[in-house]
């Protein structure tokens, strides 16, 4: 038996979009003009890490908590997932030291 995968297109006015960590994805149909920190937030609940150590970015841009699917140009007819939003994990440190 095989399944095939339809990609629906998310409602007008509304943005599919990607999170990703590492191996670990999640897709979200948002609101075009809605502030992307809900998603942000059930994300890092989702992989167990404080939103306050995670960082986002989009096109080689920080993410912040109050921009938009709009307000970064992502494209509301795009279903493949191309509007992609990387997350690392915030580094503290990191400098040499002499001892």
């Amino acid at each position: 038996m095989s399944t095939t995968t339809i990609e629906m297109s998310p409602r007008p006015g509304y943005t599919r979009l990607k999170i990703q960590y590492g191996e670990l994805q999640q897709l979200f149909d948002l609101n075009s003009t809605r502030p992307l920190r809900g998603a942000m937030r059930r994300f890092a609940d989702g992989i167990k890490h404080e939103l306050a150590y995670l960082r986002f970015q989009y096109d080689e841009k920080r993410v912040e908590d109050n921009d938009t699917p709009t307000s970064l140009g992502m494209d509301e007819k795009d279903t493949a997932g191309g509007n992609i939003i990387d997350v690392y994990l915030m580094q503290v440190g990191g400098g040499a030291s002499r001892v």
